[in-house]
């Protein structure tokens, strides 16, 4: 895989085959293609570099759809900073496969979000960080997430190793494993 580019002005968001993100872990070449770099514009995003890592400070776009980018100035964004995106008008937010942390109340009161897909590897879910997304429909946590799980297509978000379920949606069904919420 090749190393991210670095720009000042832009965020890195993925390698791309056209308007797919090329998978580096599972894709295959088969024959020559030509990979594209996706870029996104860093004015939309207060962020801060601290240990070579970016936390994402605060959202200040209005877009509905929001691609969070891998990387910014060379630095992977690994973090979602506390109410960093809170009372958006996000409908669609993507998270970059370097996301470890969404901190307490990041998305709270996004009442148009209607999906959220948590990457594989999140491994920390603050207090509150999809409470009052009254349109949120769906919730899917990858099935190589090692802390947090969706099992059943319940809908929700479920701490793995203790079967709480700790942020659900409107089509949430809370499975027979669940000991706590």
């Amino acid at each position: 895989e090749p190393e991210d580019p670095v720009s000042d002005e832009y965020g890195f968001v993925g390698w791309y085959n056209g308007d797919e993100e090329w998978d580096f872990d599972n894709d295959t070449v088969t024959e020559d293609i030509i990979l594209k770099a996706r870029w996104i514009y860093n004015i939309y995003f207060s962020y801060v570099i601290k240990n070579n890592e970016v936390k994402i400070s605060w959202y200040l776009g209005f877009e509905q759809e929001v691609i969070i980018p891998k990387s910014i100035k060379g630095y992977q964004v690994t973090t979602l900073g506390e109410s960093s995106f809170s009372q958006k008008e996000l409908k669609t937010v993507y998270f970059p496969k370097t996301l470890t942390t969404i901190e307490d109340f990041a998305f709270c009161s996004c009442v148009n979000l209607e999906s959220v897909y948590i990457p594989s590897n999140v491994s920390q879910i603050g207090l509150y960080a999809f409470a009052d997304c009254t349109n949120l429909t769906s919730i899917v946590v990858s099935p190589q997430n090692g802390v947090y799980d969706s099992r059943d297509n319940c809908n929700a978000i479920i701490e793995t190793a203790n079967n709480a379920l700790i942020s659900g949606c409107k089509n949430t069904v809370i499975p027979s494993t669940i000991t706590s919420i």
